[in-house]
């Protein structure tokens, strides 16, 4: 399955008449005051145009070969990986779709949370990308979106979090028509980490020796495409793997 830029447009149907560019230059002068005391990356997205109205210089999480001003979803196409854009546009449409279901003054007060590897400089980074619907239209559709990209040290379910009442609601596993293999004690060694428990206590509640768990956790991660134990995390759980 290849995923292309015009998979991810949102058809809501909005019109200039119905925005105000104003109100998206308010937004970027508040973002650039956040940028001097954070390490984060912010990304404003239009959905009239279709475009990134807004992206953070001087990070490291978006390839240098791009000049950082508008740009398509090319740039997500290009940034990451592909099993990764499955994810994220799967992520978009249930988003999307929740978004719907809330009255006009709801839909900006939710931020859907997920984490996504990011080929950062040549390499493969963990992130965190958390997106909050941030200005409607005049009709209520969703015009800008602002992204904050965090590289994620631990790992957390995708979710969305009312930023007002702080309930949480968690995405259901993706459904995959061909779901790996894994072996109970595979499976068992996924949940244990994603509990956090470490090397040691693993082999201990397994009564497996290091080389034995190291074997498992190397198969593990060929198997889900992953290279790091976080990422392993993450795609068990969207796979309904580990709860």
């Amino acid at each position: 399955m290849t995923i292309k830029a015009e998979d991810f447009i949102l058809k809501q149907g909005i019109k200039m008449e119905d925005i105000d560019y104003q109100q998206a230059e308010e937004l970027v002068r508040q973002i650039k005051i956040f940028e001097l005391i954070s390490q984060q990356c912010y990304t404003v997205f239009d959905y009239y145009k279709n475009e990134f109205y807004y992206i953070t210089e001087g990070t490291d999480f978006f390839s240098p070969k791009f000049h950082l001003g508008n740009q398509s979803y090319n740039l997500l196409i290009d940034n990451f990986d592909e099993e990764d854009l499955v994810l994220m546009q799967s992520i978009q449409k249930r988003a999307f779709q929740f978004l719907q279901n809330q009255n006009e003054i709801e839909r900006t007060k939710f931020i859907f949370s997920v984490i996504v590897r990011m080929n950062c400089n040549g390499k493969k980074v963990d992130t965190n990308y958390r997106v909050k619907p941030q200005l409607l239209d005049k009709k209520g559709n969703i015009w800008l979106s602002l992204a904050v990209l965090a590289k994620a040290e631990v790992f957390t379910k995708p979710q969305v979090i009312n930023i007002e009442t702080k309930e949480l609601h968690l995405y259901k596993p993706l459904k995959v028509d061909d779901l790996i293999k894994h072996t109970k004690q595979e499976v068992q060694i996924l949940q244990y980490m994603s509990n956090g428990l470490s090397e040691e206590k693993i082999c201990s509640k397994l009564k497996i020796k290091s080389p034995t768990y190291k074997r498992h956790r190397r198969n593990i991660y060929n198997k889900l495409g992953a290279d790091t134990k976080l990422s392993a995390i993450n795609r068990a759980f969207i796979f309904g793997m580990i709860k």
